[in-house]
């Protein structure tokens, strides 16, 4: 392959680069895997560090912020900000396969393991959510869902993933939902920065504002001591989330995202080990055929 359109292609992506976000761009940010493949292997080929650099930086800050379901794993569409804080709540499964291929792939160049357990959430979410009985992979969870069981069709752009802060202290209790909400950025009056449909009013998405350490130190406890309250609380608050109404599934069943899905299984089965991504691979590829 000819080295300068390699070496153009990267210039390109280092002027779209956010320097101080991560990602692409300055407006709305999508996840944009084939960039990640691209500059992984423009690392692997010249050892350019600044390459690998971006990856590492985007995905760390992709996960950090509202893109990612921080209680029950997934990446949301794409970021309606330029700071990945308040995603278009869809959840398609073309972006989760790609990206734990991504997160799997920068977990074997650098061997830091967070990037592989972010993978790992991501395919749990998938197998827990949009694999049918069958075996096949549904395309998407919707975006908008009911606030009110009551009404059914009146349906508000996030409404399943939202917090209230006083619902937060109700279900965690004061002393871990002080933890909690320093944690993840909880505020009174909302932490929502864009609203494009005006409907997220006082409510919270969940992003990561201050890490283990920061939160450890700021209530004088152990960063082990932060992790198990933190993990504790997201079971609490999962165990809330799913009584309300879920969002819509889109169940229709496409070859081509379906494989992009057997070979995300078949990569981080390689890796890991697990069993269960290659079972549920396995399922897949039979229900195609």
């Amino acid at each position: 392959l000819n080295k300068d359109i390699l070496e153009n292609a990267f210039t390109t992506i280092q002027k779209i680069y956010d320097e101080e976000y991560g990602g692409f761009g300055s407006g709305n940010k999508f996840p944009r895997p084939v960039v990640f493949n691209f500059l992984l292997d423009y690392y692997y080929h010249t050892g350019d560090f600044k390459s690998l650099d971006i990856v590492t930086f985007t995905l760390k800050k992709m996960y950090e912020g509202g893109m990612y379901d921080h209680l029950a794993g997934g990446f949301h569409r794409y970021s309606v900000d330029n700071i990945w804080r308040v995603p278009h709540f869809e959840k398609m499964l073309y972006d989760q396969a790609q990206l734990i291929t991504t997160y799997v792939n920068t977990y074997l160049v650098t061997k830091n393991k967070f990037f592989l357990f972010v993978a790992e959430d991501t395919a749990h979410y998938v197998l827990e959510n949009l694999q049918n009985v069958d075996g096949g992979y549904f395309s998407a969870e919707d975006a908008e869902s009911a606030p009110d069981a009551a009404q059914p069709k009146v349906k508000e752009e996030g409404a399943y993933y939202l917090w209230q802060k006083d619902e937060i202290e109700k279900i965690l209790g004061k002393e871990e939902a002080k933890i909690f909400n320093f944690y993840y950025g909880i505020e009174q009056h909302g932490n929502t920065i864009n609203d494009p449909h005006e409907v997220f009013g006082t409510k919270n998405v969940l992003f990561i504002l201050n890490d283990i350490f920061d939160t450890a130190k700021h209530f004088e406890k152990t960063p082990e001591e932060i992790a198990k309250i933190i993990d504790d609380s997201r079971t609490l608050l999962l165990k809330e989330r799913v009584k309300r109404p879920k969002p819509g599934l889109d169940d229709k069943i496409l070859t081509s995202w379906n494989g992009l899905m057997i070979s995300a299984l078949a990569n981080i089965y390689k890796v890991t080990g697990n069993s269960v991504y290659l079972e549920s691979a396995d399922n897949a590829v039979r229900f195609i055929k």
